[in-house]
């Protein structure tokens, strides 16, 4: 199969951005559209990693 089209995925980032909680897992989104929370309100956080994709493989550019 012959990918005329193709354009390589390479050179983009995204971010992957988990949250921790030690309650509920269910987010509940307040009304500015930003504001993510616990549905029972127990304490959480979240962390943001950057992540390039080169030809080379993954690149993480943020670390904590």
């Amino acid at each position: 199969m012959k990918l005329t089209n193709f354009i390589p995925f390479f050179y983009r980032s995204m971010s992957s951005e988990p949250m921790l909680t030690i309650g509920s897992i269910n987010p509940v989104m307040w009304s500015d559209d930003w504001t993510a929370v616990t549905e029972d309100g127990s304490l959480s956080a979240q962390f943001e990693h950057t992540i390039l994709i080169t030809e080379d493989g993954p690149e993480i550019l943020t670390q904590c």
